[in-house]
């Protein structure tokens, strides 16, 4: 089965629109999803990077809940995105998934660490469960733990405040 035929199969048997697009912000893909609707917008997979920014949007209806904060739904839909994979990913696009997953939890820290309203998960939170799995898939290397996680990224943002 080609990427495509996996993002297709999981939108029809999941009764979700897939909106094609080709536009890019940056290096990254534009992408989107409505889970009200249910809808992604997404661009055709012809790389394994595609394919894991597809599943993602695709896991953000998939695991839609309305108490979720937005660190709470980007890892929700990676949890589900690292779940429903049938390919091996390179380590290049794992790097990528986690990049995307951190510029959220940096964003939170930084705004909790100048004193703005922000969620940043305590450290026994589940949400450090799904970003050192990335983390491990990213830099098989790596050897954290998750309550380690919140204080090591705390540690070098807040000496970059």
């Amino acid at each position: 089965m080609t990427y495509t035929e996996h993002i297709k199969q999981l939108c029809e048997d999941n009764g979700i629109h897939i909106e094609w697009t080709d536009k890019y912000i940056g290096e990254w893909p534009l992408a989107g999803a409505l889970p009200k609707v249910p809808a992604v917008q997404i661009h055709e997979p012809t790389n394994d990077f595609l394919y894991m920014v597809a599943l993602h949007e695709i896991g953000h209806v998939m695991t839609d809940t309305k108490s979720d904060r937005q660190l709470e739904r980007e890892a929700r839909a990676w949890d589900w995105a690292v779940d429903n994979v049938k390919v091996d990913i390179t380590p290049e696009t794992w790097q990528k998934a986690f990049t995307a997953l951190s510029s959220y939890v940096a964003r939170m820290i930084k705004r909790d660490l100048k004193g703005q309203a922000a969620f940043v998960p305590s450290n026994d939170h589940w949400f450090w469960s799904v970003y050192v799995l990335l983390a491990q898939f990213a830099f098989p290397v790596v050897d954290i733990v998750p309550r380690q996680a919140r204080e090591n990224i705390y540690g070098v943002l807040a000496s970059r405040v």
